[in-house]
């Protein structure tokens, strides 16, 4: 009986080091979204202790506009499928929010799950999609004539302006 007892402190040292060693987001839930096991990234990201976390829902920390995705998330996990690449926004202590891309997987009426702070990632997205809608603009409201071309002079796009001057359609 010993080396049961010894067997299984050994794997929850394993256990253990694994959580504490790793930088994405770690965490053991219940189906119900209770947490159950948090690593220390939880502190460093989101801002919240791991005493804080445990024992509450995760619902509780999902932005509102998230929470219809994350409830079909949560439901796949019931019915024992794995949930990869989900991405939802979670609460910070300071009540800002972090995009966080997750990877889960039901097992034995338990949720094991790796995610990871995708945040500079979308906020960089959100940058350029919000510069190229501002080129756009720019490109189509602009009075001058302005044409797109190849190398060989071949016209491959033009703005407004040249379709209301000179008459040519876009085509």
């Amino acid at each position: 009986m010993t080396s049961d007892s010894s067997g299984q402190k050994d794997r929850n040292f394993k256990l253990e080091s694994f959580f504490s060693l790793n930088l994405d987001l770690l965490c053991i839930a219940d189906l119900e979204g209770y947490f159950i096991k948090l690593n220390k990234s939880w502190e460093n990201i989101l801002g919240y202790s791991v005493k804080e976390l445990q024992k509450k829902i995760f619902l509780e920390f999902v932005h509102p506009d998230d929470m219809e995705s994350t409830l079909n998330a949560m439901k796949a996990l019931g019915e024992n499928k794995p949930v990869i690449n989900f991405i939802n926004r979670y609460r910070c202590k300071d009540n800002t929010y972090k995009y966080i891309e997750w990877r889960s997987q039901p097992y034995e009426g338990m949720i094991y799950a790796a995610a990871r702070d995708i945040t500079d990632k979308i906020q960089k997205q959100i940058i350029i999609e919000e510069q190229e809608e501002n080129f756009r603009t720019f490109f189509e409201t602009i009075d001058d004539l302005i044409f797109v071309t190849t190398e060989q002079g071949m016209i491959i796009n033009t703005n407004r302006a040249v379709t209301e001057k000179l008459g040519y359609s876009a085509q």
